[in-house]
């Protein structure tokens, strides 16, 4: 063990044990469910895949909890929740989501360390990178970009891990292509990076490339060779969940939101005053010595802001890019510092004075992020309502079954977050019809339409989509049709508008939030009217003109692609004009409904079932010969025999699992082969015979 070592030894010990000022061990490891911001509704997206997908030997599947139902994890990141509930069997499971939305945060210094060595930076430029990495942590001037810890504490923990995961594998692959040696590492790491999060994974791809530019060690041949089989492989690792995500993404929300940047200190606040002195100096060195490490750098901070630029012309969120540009100049700080610093003796000493003197600088530059972990890290159960809250839970966990709807209200962040009911399918086991992950959510749009329609204070979160205003008729009407049980009511005005109703049934007052229940509501019925079938490719804009229309509700809309003798009605756009109401006799259904099934019995053979679940490729049917597409994202089946079942399931998950699979068994061979391998040099070297000598 050198001296670097121990450098690097008391390096992390300072970096760490400065964390843990901040992160206070006794919140981050009580028994208490982390809270604050989206990073509530998280909890339910870890009880998800512990208890219903793990449990099953799966890491996606359909979750009936948000949205009306959604695909859980398909078009989301599993792997930080997987990690969390496999953490979860060794400690509590409270315990185990706060250590994996910190994991990010404390991955960060070690990838800033890792980074400079894989690029071959020497000392004392890796532990500079380390320390400077917390001013970029510390950022104060954003909390959604990603990467920093605001936006960890406002949710965004999983962009943080794959954060950290990208500046480990970039700077991996640059060392392994101007070696012209492929590493299953960084495959491994690669994948892990797709798992955790997309638009990490869009750069790391897009910044790899940048190396056939950069490098000129290596000829462009071997350059290649190295890139094409780092991505077959991690292609084949993450097949499980690519492959469903590329099958079904036409059926995701769009969710490309564009953030307004009033000026370049958003960009670089005071804070980064430092990195902006030392990243100059860095290039200023960089450039005189004509280091090419230097030189893809500066085209990392250039790709982050064409990314930037580009985004909203690919339909992505742009401030998502920003933070690889912030934290290149991190990585080029620390090799200006480095150069600046080189010829003091000690080495620890100038490593240790840096160090303390970034944590004092960082000090002085933050203001409210300590409140914040102390709100979130302290939990739901710290805050003076938790007893409301609780006694609200408890009451709703001993109702029957039926989907609830909450009233959005600022005031609910009395409970630690303003969207503290989507917690509801895991605190009573009943679902709701908000949630996160806003993208996976086919009826997303009409749910928050919905929720403006019944909300004094709405949120219409979705970009592009026109909320309504305040109307509990309609929204009652809405409420019907999609089999809304139960509603939860903050707001007086809410309030005084379902007293006033004849469909609505008070069951308890807890305080100023308020239980009503509306009807039993069923899952699968025989619509009051023929549906209408429509060939249209835009049915997502027909289905919103459709729901906004509250005269045609009871007439279901069907998407088909050519004519279709079971329609006496078609029509090529939502032409209300068109559409004759003629009704249709009811008759008896039983359902049975799980998380990914739905059993129907009826004696209605060759009648139209709508069943009031959103439509997604995954579902397949036995007893009827397919499942449309109906208004407003529902499905509708014509049984052709008395028992008709839907189950979730796809073809592309079997394939995508099977491709997973080859992946795993050439990861495992390769690096037995390594080991065999460097065995049998040894053997043959005689340097086995060398150590037994020593031995003696």
């Amino acid at each position: 063990m050198g001296k670097n070592f121990f450098i690097g030894i008391a390096s992390f010990a300072i970096i760490f044990s400065f964390l843990f000022t901040h992160f206070k061990p006794d919140l981050v490891f009580s028994d208490t469910t982390v809270t604050g911001g989206d990073t509530g509704s998280h909890n339910y997206l870890f009880y998800y895949m512990k208890n219903s997908l793990l449990t099953n030997l799966k890491l996606t599947g359909w979750s009936p909890d948000w949205y009306l139902g959604f695909p859980a994890f398909q078009f989301y990141f599993p792997i930080p929740y997987a990690l969390g509930s496999i953490l979860s069997n060794f400690t509590h499971i409270n315990i185990a989501v706060k250590i994996i939305t910190l994991l990010g945060t404390f991955l960060l210094p070690l990838a800033a360390y890792f980074a400079m060595k894989a690029m071959d930076f020497e000392e004392p430029a890796p532990c500079i990178a380390a320390f400077l990495s917390l001013i970029f942590l510390f950022i104060e001037s954003n909390s959604v970009w990603g990467g920093n810890i605001p936006s960890t504490l406002s949710g965004e923990f999983a962009y943080s891990i794959s954060f950290a995961l990208t500046f480990l594998f970039i700077p991996s692959m640059y060392g392994s292509v101007s070696r012209g040696k492929y590493e299953v590492k960084n495959s491994i790491l690669f994948s892990l990076i797709v798992l955790t999060h997309i638009y990490t994974a869009i750069f790391s791809a897009a910044a790899s490339f940048l190396i056939l530019i950069c490098n000129n060690k290596t000829k462009m041949r071997d350059k290649f060779l190295v890139l094409t089989k780092t991505y077959f492989v991690s292609a084949l690792l993450a097949s499980f969940w690519a492959l469903p995500l590329l099958n079904d993404i036409h059926f995701k929300t769009d969710f490309g939101y564009r953030w307004t940047i009033e000026s370049m200190s958003t960009i670089f606040p005071a804070i980064y005053l430092p990195i902006i002195i030392f990243s100059i100096l860095g290039i200023k060195n960089g450039a005189a010595k004509k280091d090419a490490r230097v030189l893809f750098l500066i085209h990392i901070m250039l790709l982050a802001a064409i990314l930037y630029l580009a985004s909203q012309l690919i339909g992505l969120v742009d401030v998502r890019f920003l933070p690889f540009m912030q934290f290149a100049g991190v990585l080029l700080g620390a090799y200006g510092l480095s150069q600046l610093v080189k010829n003091i003796k000690p080495k620890i000493a100038a490593v240790l004075i840096i160090g303390l003197l970034t944590i004092l600088w960082v000090n002085n530059n933050i203001s409210y992020i300590d409140g914040w972990i102390d709100w979130n890290y302290s939990g739901s159960e710290s805050k003076t309502s938790w007893a409301q809250f609780s006694e609200i839970n408890g009451f709703l966990k001993n109702l029957p079954y039926g989907r609830m709807f909450h009233e959005y209200s600022p005031s609910h962040s009395k409970f630690g977050t303003p969207r503290a009911f989507e917690l509801l399918p895991m605190f009573t086991g009943k679902p709701t019809i908000e949630g996160l992950t806003i993208e996976s959510g086919l009826l997303a749009p009409f749910t928050f339409y919905l929720q403006s329609e019944l909300s004094e204070s709405p949120t219409c979160p979705i970009p592009g989509l026109k909320c309504s205003y305040f109307d509990p008729i309609n929204g009652t009407e809405h409420l019907e049709l999609f089999n809304v049980k139960y509603v939860i009511a903050t707001s007086n005005k809410l309030k005084n508008s379902l007293d006033n109703m004849t469909q609505y049934e008070k069951l308890k007052s807890f305080d100023d939030i308020s239980v009503y229940e509306l009807n039993d509501g069923r899952y699968a019925s025989v619509p009051k009217y023929e549906p209408v079938a429509v060939i249209t490719d835009d049915w997502r804009n027909v289905s919103m003109s459709w729901f906004k229309d509250k005269y045609m509700l009871d007439v279901p809309l069907v998407f088909i692609k050519e004519k279709d003798d079971r329609f006496s009605q078609i029509i090529y756009d939502y032409e209300p004009e068109k559409i004759k109401k003629v009704s249709m006799s009811d008759c008896p259904l039983n359902e049975t409904f799980m998380n990914e099934s739905i059993k129907i019995t009826t004696s209605c053979i060759g009648k139209p079932v709508l069943v009031k679940i959103p439509y997604f490729p995954d579902w397949s049917v036995v007893g009827a010969d397919k499942i449309y597409l109906t208004s407003p994202g529902f499905m509708m089946v014509f049984p052709d025999q008395t028992t008709v079942e839907l189950k979730y399931g796809s073809t592309s998950n079997v394939v995508g699992n099977a491709l997973t699979m080859s992946g795993l068994v050439f990861v495992g061979i390769y690096l037995f082969s390594t080991v065999f391998r460097k065995e049998f040099q040894q053997y043959g070297s005689g340097k086995h015979v060398k150590k037994h000598k020593r031995n003696i």
